[in-house]
């Protein structure tokens, strides 16, 4: 009888609202989960489905493996139980801890003089860049999150290092960009998958019609190198390798997908970013106001993130929101309409009334829904 792989616990976090895009995310890898807060998700897993989730997960902000906890009620007792934990199966020779600490309702409530503790324990960090100096030697982090709940610490290492909602070919993201795993979000609670042509008439720099691409090429939303576990002591290659052979289903014939705007400074960045995804071959990135969308008779699905007002020369959005609709109902009519739009009916009303709330979720501190309008005719 085969042995069973040891089992681990993983948790999951992404934008609350997206919890259940996530676990259907989560699913498809084999990976059942259960949500325990808002915004996040834990599961039980194999060091193989904590690599697929890091590598494929679209929707999540960050993944988490535990790897400890213990009570304490003093810093001594921090200290002492620290050694518990064997942190040295994810810190490298040249590699130095970072803590992310939450405190609630704990005896240790300074943040950070409880991370001064651990740094005496596990490791310094690491020292600060000089930026006068090129030539300086940096020197690499390993996140860990330690979360205090009514004493009980809980630690937990990052398992991508950083956020992955930072893609990495998301170099230049402009003002006010909508997060990739948010972009991802949406084109789950549209249920897009890349079977009908998509459009962004706001595209910005870029960030919706790359995660479509990257969705319907059936391709990982980061790429499948730089993570931090790929640097663990703990790092099992053989495991690795099996998950770099992981593919999900063949894509179906790959459809075009088209991003406009009429602010050049931000076409330049899409142009970039379309590059750097390497998704070129259907993302087609043009200059072009909402007055100037083309006509189409097919089908298909407009899915935009216009302005919200937050600035001071956004202005009043009412007659671009009424504009918008009544394009996409005069030119686009065999298409859905779908917006990410601020929590505000009125502007909602002013772009469509026939509209319908799937989801929310917050962008940037702003309340935002993603609503959508069937095709007005066929």
């Amino acid at each position: 009888m085969a042995k069973r792989a040891p089992q681990q616990t993983m948790g999951v976090v992404c934008a609350p609202g997206l919890e259940d895009i996530c676990a259907g995310e989560l699913d498809a890898l084999g990976i059942r989960s259960r949500r325990i807060a808002p915004g996040m998700l834990e599961s039980r897993v194999t060091t193989r489905q904590v690599y697929l989730a890091t590598v494929w997960l679209r929707t999540a902000s960050r993944v988490l493996l535990r790897i400890g906890s213990f009570e304490a009620t003093s810093f001594e007792q921090l200290e002492h139980r620290a050694g518990s934990i064997d942190w040295d199966a994810h810190l490298g020779p040249d590699v130095a801890p970072a803590f992310r600490i939450t405190s609630h309702r704990s005896a240790l409530y300074h943040t950070d003089a409880i991370a001064e503790r651990l740094h005496r324990f596990v490791g310094p960090p690491a020292p600060e860049a000089d930026p006068d100096d090129p030539d300086a030697e940096v020197v690499v982090s390993q996140s860990f999150v330690v979360r205090l709940d009514r004493d009980t610490v809980t630690v937990s290492v990052d398992v991508a290092g950083d956020g992955l909602h930072l893609r990495p070919w998301r170099h230049r993201p402009g003002r006010a960009p909508i997060r990739a795993t948010l972009a991802a979000g949406a084109l789950g609670l549209l249920g897009w998958n890349g079977q009908v042509p998509l459009c962004d008439p706001f595209c910005g720099s870029g960030t919706i019609p790359i995660e479509a691409a990257l969705l319907a090429a059936r391709r990982p939303p980061g790429g499948s190198t730089g993570f931090a576990f790929q640097h663990w002591p703990s790092f099992e290659p053989g495991t690795w390798a099996s998950v770099n052979a992981h593919r999900p289903a063949d894509p179906p014939s790959l459809v075009p997908i088209t991003g406009y705007d009429r602010d050049e400074d931000a076409l330049a960045r899409a142009h970039d970013h379309v590059e750097a995804a390497e998704v070129g071959d259907t993302v087609t990135i043009a200059r072009g106001a909402i007055s100037e969308l083309s006509p189409d008779d097919g089908a298909g699905l407009l899915l935009a993130n216009p302005p919200y007002g937050n600035r001071l020369n956004d202005g009043d959005l009412r007659p671009l929101y009424q504009r918008f609709g009544t394009v996409a109902a005069e030119r686009r009519p065999g298409w859905g309409l779908a917006v990410i739009v601020p929590d505000d009916r009125r502007l909602l009303g002013n772009i469509d009334t026939g509209l319908t709330e799937l989801g929310r979720f917050s962008n940037g501190g702003t309340t935002v829904i993603v609503a959508y309008r069937p095709p007005v005719s066929r």
